[in-house]
């Protein structure tokens, strides 16, 4: 499916290092609503063809658009992208409010495109480990989680932070999805919230490079704490700020009637994902249920199971740095991964239960060719909850999802 990026600032470099690493995704067209800053940035890029917004609607190659403009332009831009037939990628904030919302997916589902919304972070392997020992009932019955965002300090280093404080930024539609996108994806829809915000300063002073001396006004709240009601019931308590520069606050954590699991920062795709059980004298980090960005199936950028292919000759379309399928981490080594569940766990590890998709991912490492249909089954190990029931099997769903 051939690509265009729509918006050329500072998040393009890394989208488009994303999508070169996708075989079958190739960035065709880069455009921005200002076409000079597009030439510049393709060429430097080497992305063949650029233009304005104009220009990428027209563009019968371009299949799917990523849409990085500012947040006040995504509505807009998505709509008339949709309209001129292109799938769509859009990163957040989705929209200003729920009827634009409902209208940019009612033009989605007219167009018979297909749209999407950043963030997808939780589909990395941090997100996927929490999954997964919740899915074993690791933590017991969740009842409730607590979610801090503390300053990212976006005045001291971006070049134009003016929109972090202007409408549709702050850190409730800049940090906030991030961690409500985790969430929900592990503790269900959001279905209350209660919520105050405040405004810490009227105006920030700027200390970015080339910008010192800057003033930015403040115009949206940038401190905000809110009670979140989830499904079970479970409560969350957030605070999303702007303001907080120094804290020992978590990123995220979640409490089990069992004991609690605690989160690496919702902005990144891994990390260590760790466990205390109730009871317990230490916390204990669980193994990586699915690769990490670097691919190595354990979850990180080397250790047990970082498998380099010889520099000299790598297979074609792969670097020296990609592992060879068959990784011996603690995810594809079923010993090794029983072992180190059953520590975390404080207890004895369930008997394979048959055939089961790992933590809902798509990375089957019992299938050696990655473009089919995964026909052979994985099974690994799953702690028992305190009842010794063990969560219902499921055959690999590898190149059928």
């Amino acid at each position: 499916m051939n690509v265009g990026v729509l918006g050329a600032g500072s998040v393009f470099g890394a989208y488009l290092r994303g999508l070169r690493d996708v075989a079958g995704l190739p960035v065709l067209r880069l455009a921005s609503r200002d076409p000079a800053r597009a030439r510049a940035a393709a060429q430097a890029a080497g992305v063949p063809r650029w233009g304005g917004v104009d220009d990428v609607c027209a563009d019968d190659d371009v299949e799917l658009v990523v849409n990085l403009t500012p947040p006040q332009a995504h509505a807009g831009t998505t709509l008339r992208l949709l309209e001129a037939g292109k799938h769509v990628f859009v990163e957040k904030p989705f929209a200003p409010d729920v009827v634009t919302a409902q209208r940019i997916i009612d033009a989605a589902t007219f167009a018979s495109r297909l749209l999407g919304c950043a963030p997808d972070v939780f589909l990395g392997p941090a997100g996927q480990t929490a999954r997964a020992a919740l899915d074993a009932g690791m933590i017991g019955r969740p009842f409730a989680a607590t979610s801090f965002v503390r300053s990212s300090r976006v005045e001291t280093w971006h070049p134009d932070p003016a929109g972090y404080f202007g409408p549709l930024g702050g850190p409730v539609l800049d940090w906030g999805p991030y961690h409500v996108a985790l969430l929900v994806s592990l503790l269900g829809p959001v279905r209350s919230v209660m919520a105050a915000g405040l405004r810490a300063r009227d105006e920030v002073a700027v200390s970015a490079p080339g910008r010192t001396g800057d003033v930015v006004p403040v115009a949206v709240d940038t401190h905000v704490s809110a009670v979140l009601e989830l499904p079970g019931p479970c409560l969350v308590t957030a605070m999303y700020s702007f303001d907080v520069w120094e804290t020992t606050l978590p990123h995220l954590e979640i409490y089990g009637t069992e004991g609690t699991l605690r989160l690496p920062d919702p902005t990144r795709l891994h990390g260590p994902v760790e466990f205390r059980a109730r009871g317990a004298d230490a916390w204990t980090a669980l193994p990586a249920v699915m690769p990490g960005s670097c691919g190595a199936s354990c979850g990180s950028s080397g250790g047990s199971g970082w498998r380099r292919w010889p520099a000299s000759s790598p297979p074609a379309g792969r670097t020296a740095r990609t592992p060879r399928w068959g990784c011996t981490c603690s995810r594809c080594s079923p010993r090794s991964a029983s072992a180190r569940w059953t520590r975390a766990a404080g207890r004895s590890t369930a008997p394979s239960a048959g055939p089961r998709r790992w933590s809902r991912s798509r990375s089957c490492v019992s299938s050696q060719d990655r473009g089919a249909e995964c026909t052979s089954m994985f099974t690994p190990p799953v702690p028992a909850r305190r009842d010794g029931s063990v969560p219902s099997a499921i055959p690999c769903t590898w190149g059928r999802e």
